[in-house]
């Protein structure tokens, strides 16, 4: 094993053992909806989580005479799987000593696919960065500098999802380069880009970026591989959710199911009650106490290198725009539709599927470093990062000692 990949094995080992400690057993406020429809599937056989042991979630709609999960249903279903097989061979169940089960589903459902994510960026990071200082302070950030180590340790639809548009963009980097050249690339660019939205809906502007981008390379490969791979998530999430609603709409676009008898969301109480100025509420989600880049302001110097990139059409140009569109759209997108700011989080939770996308231009930035002061910028750009990445592996689910901080 050469020097870069021992160290970037031993920096993943670290970053996953790290995940591997700071996740428990706890069934947190916003997981504890999707342990519910894993809970009733697996034990109850139904998709209502009357019975279930995590009734008591915030995140249920009302249907006829039963409550149901608000959140999309690939996931659980997918959770529920590992959770039969989890409880048919070794007896863990949620229903007794429940602890040990949540503990392993969040290792499965979020510390795996971190993994992946670290496994996928290493790969992609040997075609952009193939010098072993820029890629190894890259990997870093993937790592350790971002707020995606914390969420690794509890159940969200954020970390597979971001690791979905890392691995498309992988496959779809790879074709358009002529790095991967066989069908199958295309399948694989295709399925993850279809699973992406039906995890985290923002995601589908990333996308249908990735899909824009291969179809202006190829796109009878795009037609004949792509697209029809892509379709599949997508056929299976809203096939579910008519076969659990008795509607193809999503949850989320039925505010209707939310207001009942006893329901939290008839009149929300603290972050979720918050009504700010649209500006006041975008200078937080960027700058504020749960900004983007004052939260990971690594983030700032790729974005810097990505609008280089955009304005002198620079050598990877169509990445940048790839990357960048959609990250603007979902900025704007959920500064108009959304007002508590995910919650009790740490940080803008629903950017994070593209902060491994922006990491991928840290080595853009990089390699233009020629001065002391740049190198100082870095390292406390990432030692902010991971200042932040570290306090939030208490628990993502808390409000962040920089949100305390500032007094929001």
């Amino acid at each position: 094993m050469d020097e870069q990949r021992c160290a970037v094995t031993v920096c993943a080992l670290a970053s996953c053992l790290l995940v591997l400690s700071f996740t428990n057993g706890e069934a947190a406020t916003n997981p504890m909806s999707r342990l519910a429809t894993m809970d009733a599937l697996v034990h109850d056989r139904a998709w209502q989580i009357d019975k279930s042991v995590f009734l008591d979630t915030a995140d249920k709609v009302v249907i006829g005479n039963h409550f149901y999960s608000s959140k999309p249903p690939l996931l659980s279903t997918g959770g529920a799987v590992l959770y039969k097989a989890l409880n048919r061979f070794t007896g863990l169940s949620f229903r007794s000593e429940g602890g040990h089960a949540v503990l392993v589903m969040n290792l499965l459902l979020a510390g795996a696919p971190h993994l992946i994510l670290l496994a996928y960026a290493y790969r992609f990071l040997r075609w952009l960065a193939p010098g072993s200082r820029t890629l190894l302070w890259t990997f870093a950030c993937f790592a350790f500098g971002n707020l995606g180590l914390a969420y690794a340790t509890s159940i969200n639809n954020h970390t597979p999802a971001a690791a979905s548009v890392l691995v498309a963009f992988f496959y779809a980097f790879g074709v358009r380069h002529g790095l991967l050249e066989r069908q199958r690339h295309w399948v694989f660019a295709g399925l993850l880009a279809g699973l992406a939205p039906t995890l985290d809906l923002g995601t589908l502007f990333v996308s249908s970026a990735v899909g824009i981008y291969l179809l202006s390379h190829d796109w009878r490969m795009t037609l004949r591989w792509f697209v029809p791979a892509a379709l599949l998530p997508l056929i299976a999430h809203f096939g579910l959710t008519w076969l659990i609603t008795g509607a193809v709409a999503p949850i989320y676009l039925r505010p209707e199911l939310y207001h009942y008898p006893g329901s939290y969301w008839n009149a929300p109480t603290g972050i979720d009650a918050l009504d700010e100025p649209r500006a006041t509420y975008l200078f937080n989600v960027l700058l504020g106490h749960h900004g983007l880049f004052s939260m990971t302001p690594v983030l700032a110097l790729a974005s810097w290198a990505l609008l280089r990139t955009l304005v002198s059409r620079g050598r990877y140009w169509a990445e940048a725009a790839v990357v960048g569109a959609p990250t603007c759209i979902l900025i704007v997108f959920y500064t108009l539709t959304t007002k508590n700011y995910g919650g009790h989080c740490a940080g803008f939770r629903w950017l994070l599927p593209v902060t491994p996308l922006l990491l991928l231009f840290v080595p853009s930035w990089l390699d233009q470093v020629r001065r002391r002061w740049s190198v100082a910028l870095f390292v406390l750009c990432v030692s902010i990062g991971q200042y932040h990445a570290f306090d939030a592996l208490r628990g993502p689910w808390a409000v962040s000692s920089w949100d305390r901080w500032l007094g929001s």
